[in-house]
């Protein structure tokens, strides 16, 4: 009797400890990398290649936005911008400030690895862009 009593009595205490851990998660995007395929162009050429649009988060505010050549990793095509975000997990607004104009971006996230966001392609549509964690 006295080992049922004191199993019920420590059972809220291990109902509590699995209840609060998962309460404490935290998703943080700070050293992180993501990137979507944003369009596909030609070199002076003619020769074709796909620009990447990345986006590394540098802090719990800061991203740094670049454009790269045929991947993610690939060469870097023109100056990497700075922006802002906020994070409300699975809310991210991103603000990019590069020098002409404040691009806003709004992304919900699918997963911690996926987000997805939407902006005009060169044709005036409004195409949805997956970002993948790197």
């Amino acid at each position: 009797m006295k080992k049922i009593l004191f199993l019920l009595a420590i059972l809220p205490m291990f109902i509590f400890i699995s209840c609060s851990s998962d309460d404490d998660k935290s998703f943080s995007l700070t050293g992180k990398t993501y990137a979507t395929l944003d369009y596909t162009t030609h070199d002076i050429f003619g020769e074709p290649y796909t620009v990447y649009k990345v986006w590394r988060f540098v802090s719990d505010t800061e991203v740094e936005q670049s454009s790269r050549e045929n991947s993610p990793t690939g060469k870097f095509i023109g100056d990497v911008e700075k922006g802002t975000y906020t994070l409300d997990y699975p809310k991210l607004n991103v603000q990019i400030i590069d020098g002409v104009s404040n691009n806003k971006y709004e992304c919900d996230f699918l997963d911690e690895n996926t987000f997805r966001s939407y902006w005009y392609s060169i044709g005036g549509d409004k195409e949805p862009h997956d970002f993948i964690k790197q």
